[in-house]
């Protein structure tokens, strides 16, 4: 069981290089928690676990930059990208009212970018986790993110294939990190005399094992929460037709992109994109996202579409440019903040590792605007 928990180890949603425990903006933990009742609670020592966590997978960023072949530093979450492709994200006219925020408002439609990937592995028979992110353009209202540009319009849906994450806090966390960085391995973390976690070994495995056939039918949730107006939710999206849980695949170590090739050289794909109220608090907790939040107590409900069209994404060029996109929760307006620790830690840790990865490859740091492939 334990050898399938190996795949998370460069994997771990927060990855994140040096930095301090606040954002470029100065911001720290007690900045970040909205004090509008939606169940956010600081951890004890919150900024400083934050900083152990960034100093710990800088650690790992640079050597894996060293070790490369290429010396490319490359994302130290999702790293392998089986293809960038344009969509168009239309929200339905019928939006329930409390559903809507600043960017669900009835019938909008947005351009987007969405990148699909794997956790850590660069074979795709191996067990791992598998992102699907997805970039909104033209999305107005005040920005989460003050350090960015002031005509920074996109907001991120930052999923994966599995509703659930395994570790519970950020005092966890670091423990998780150490064993990670000192050993080598997390097995310390999880069977270890003084660090015993079966809990999180079975949630990690399952984290990892999620059968997929093709990136296109595949579901995938938000995992943590968002607020959404006056009150917090989670994502998810569905394939159109229902997700394909067989995990039938051909024996290949790239079937995942063939997969997305051979669908959009024929046809288009098209994913539901589903809100799930907070509806019972004792059940749904805001700051573990070891929790899933029971469907059977509050139904997704669908709020949008979001289409693939036929297209060819495997160009160098549009392969450069899905390199070089960045991803966070926090690319979003005020309406719509991440919630809870893991999110919080997101804020500091992906921003912080965008601009070091883009620093190392010289390559500028900027969101898209339009789906046009710079030449």
């Amino acid at each position: 069981m334990i050898r399938s928990t190996f795949a998370i180890a460069p994997m771990v949603l927060l990855a994140a290089c040096a930095a301090p425990a606040s954002d470029e903006a100065g911001n720290t933990a007690a900045d970040l928690t909205g004090q509008d009742g939606l169940g956010e609670v600081l951890e004890p020592r919150e900024d400083a676990l934050v900083k152990e966590v960034a100093g710990a997978a800088t650690k790992q960023l640079s050597q894996a930059q060293a070790e490369s072949g290429d010396k490319v530093a490359r994302r130290d979450a999702h790293p392998k990208a089986h293809g960038c492709v344009t969509g168009s994200f239309e929200v339905r006219n019928d939006v329930p009212a409390d559903l809507r925020g600043d960017t669900f408002q009835p019938g909008k439609r947005y351009p987007t970018w969405v990148r699909f990937s794997n956790g850590t592995k660069q074979d795709d028979r191996k067990d791992d986790a598998r992102g699907m992110a997805i970039k909104l353009l033209g999305v107005s209202g005040p920005r989460l993110l003050t350090s960015e540009a002031p005509n920074t319009m996109t907001h991120d849906l930052v999923l994966t294939n599995h509703d659930k994450f395994f570790i519970t806090n950020l005092a966890d966390y670091v423990k998780f990190m150490n064993a990670l960085t000192e050993k080598g391995s997390p097995l310390s973390f999880f069977l270890s005399f003084n660090n015993f976690h079966p809990r999180e070994a079975f949630l990690a495995r399952q984290f990892t094992t999620q059968p997929i056939s093709s990136p296109l039918t595949s579901r995938y949730w938000s995992a943590t929460p968002y607020k959404l107006g006056n009150q917090a939710v989670k994502y998810s999206m569905q394939p159109c037709a229902g997700a394909d849980v067989s995990g039938k695949h051909p024996d290949a170590e790239n079937y995942l992109a063939t997969a997305m090739k051979g669908q959009l050289a024929s046809g288009d794909a098209c994913f539901d994109f589903m809100v799930q109220r907070r509806s019972n608090p004792d059940s749904m907790p805001i700051e573990d996202s070891t929790i899933a939040w029971e469907e059977s107590q509050s139904p997704f409900v669908k709020i949008a579409t979001l289409t693939i069209p036929k297209q060819t994404f495997d160009t160098p060029a549009q392969e450069k440019l899905c390199e070089n996109l960045s991803f966070t929760p926090w690319h979003a307006t005020q309406e719509h903040r991440p919630l809870g620790s893991m999110n919080r830690t997101r804020r500091v840790a992906y921003e912080a590792t965008s601009t070091f990865r883009h620093k190392l490859n010289g390559t500028a740091r900027v969101e898209p605007t339009d789906l046009t492939v710079p030449r």
